[in-house]
C-alpha cells in the first residue's frame, strides 16, 4: 500500500520560519524576536494575540475595562507600574517581559 504524495509536512513537524505558518508572537529567547513581527505590535498585544487570550480575558483578570485595555494596546496611552504589573500577574508574565 503506498502513501498518499504529500509535499507537505504535518505542522508539528514543520521548521519554524519555513513560510508555510507566520511566527507571530513567538517570543522565546531560544528563537529570538522577530523584529518584522514587533516593529508596530506593542508587547501587551503580542503577548496576548500569542498566549490565546482576549481583550475581555485579561482586562476581567487584571481588573481594569476592557476599552482601556484597547488604549493601551494601541499606545494611546502609557501603562502606570501597578497597572503593567497588573497586566502581568493576568498573563502570567513577568512585568520585565512587557517592558522589553
Amino acid at each position: 500500500m503506498s502513501r498518499p504524495s504529500s509535499t507537505t509536512t504535518p505542522p508539528a513537524h514543520r521548521p519554524l520560519g519555513t513560510g508555510h505558518y507566520p511566527r507571530r508572537g513567538c517570543f522565546s529567547s531560544q528563537h529570538g524576536r522577530d523584529s518584522r513581527v514587533l516593529r508596530d505590535v506593542p508587547l501587551i498585544r503580542a503577548w496576548r494575540e500569542h498566549l490565546g487570550l482576549t481583550q475581555d480575558e485579561v482586562a476581567s483578570r487584571a481588573e481594569m475595562k476592557q476599552p482601556a485595555l484597547a488604549r493601551l494596546e494601541r499606545s494611546e496611552i502609557a501603562p502606570r507600574p501597578a497597572t503593567l504589573k497588573r497586566l502581568a500577574e493576568a498573563m502570567g508574565l513577568t512585568v520585565a517581559q512587557l517592558e522589553e
